[in-house]
């Protein structure tokens, strides 16, 4: 099995604990799902034709430094 980097797991963590996406499923409270992916993982992943993600409907949000990282941008989709 590969190693996972502590610092991506970290990074996961702090997507998944993130006021926009805590925002989103409160404003979504009947959606099953919600997307927030990192701005490199977007550009990299997020605009494959191959993909299956939506590209058009993610919408740009800003993330607060955490402390340990500067603010950045990451890309929310909840589905409808």
């Amino acid at each position: 099995m590969a190693q996972v980097d502590a610092s991506a797991v970290t990074r996961v963590r702090e997507l998944a604990g993130s006021r926009p996406m805590r925002a989103a499923l409160a404003e979504h409270p009947r959606a099953s799902l919600a997307v927030l992916l990192s701005d490199p993982v977007f550009e990299g992943v997020g605009h494959a034709d191959d993909s299956g993600l939506p590209a058009d409907r993610f919408q740009p949000v800003q993330l607060a430094d955490s402390g340990r990282a500067p603010g950045s941008t990451a890309w929310l989709y909840v589905p409808a």
